[in-house]
């Protein structure tokens, strides 16, 4: 993790700073469209975004909301995050870092994709696990596997969920982490397709939006 206040070496005002010189080649290139394109307007908007995310992480510091998986007792099973035929599943792992093959299904666990927060519960705890949250070390990226689908965003530096990559556990099942206002949502953060809630919690109570926390209600 970088130190508190910068990130990658810079402060949130310089990398901010970057951003508006950016947001600015872009307007620029705007102007003189004839000669720079598309591609240059769309380059320096991306640039733009990736140093404002940059400057998010240089105040909080470099870590992010990520799922994990705990047993039911609430203890973190180390596993590591890799694609499946169907999304994302967990490779389950022992203590030297190799695939448990004695745990779930030969050796990975396939979250239950059911949009009810208590029924995905309780078709993963019928697995013997709980897909909970937990703070990792962050980094800022550009990804996307076409022109109109690439962005700038906030990941994880690693899939990997084991004692060493993991700085705090926020929800395991049994206890839930107050979290400040302006947090991301848990439930936001964890969909594929955002980079970045764009719901802010105003409660520190709460750790789903409004808007997931009536998704629970959907069977």
């Amino acid at each position: 993790m970088e130190n508190q206040g910068t990130y990658e070496g810079l402060t949130a005002e310089q990398w901010r700073a970057k951003s508006k010189e950016q947001a600015q080649q872009r307007q620029e290139s705007w102007e003189r469209s004839d000669t720079d394109g598309f591609m240059s307007q769309w380059a320096s908007g991306v640039s733009a975004v990736e140093n404002e995310l940059k400057a998010v992480l240089a105040e909080r510091g470099a870590w992010t909301l990520a799922p994990a998986v705990f047993d039911l007792l609430g203890n973190l099973v180390p596993a590591q995050r890799v694609q499946g035929d169907y999304g994302m599943r967990w490779q389950l792992l022992n203590n030297f870092g190799n695939v448990a093959w004695t745990q779930g299904k030969n050796g990975y666990f396939n979250p239950s994709q059911a949009r009810a927060v208590r029924r995905r519960i309780d078709t993963d705890a019928k697995n013997g696990f709980y897909e909970g949250w937990v703070k990792v070390p962050a980094v800022v990226d550009i990804r996307g596997g076409s022109l109109t689908s690439v962005r700038a965003g906030i990941f994880p530096a690693t899939e990997l969920r084991t004692a060493a990559e993991v700085l705090e556990v926020i929800d395991n099942g049994w206890a839930i982490t107050a979290i400040t206002p302006g947090h991301v949502c848990l439930e936001c953060n964890g969909r594929e397709d955002l980079a970045v809630c764009q719901n802010t919690l105003t409660n520190r109570d709460e750790i789903l939006c409004e808007p997931c926390f009536f998704g629970e209600l959907i069977p």
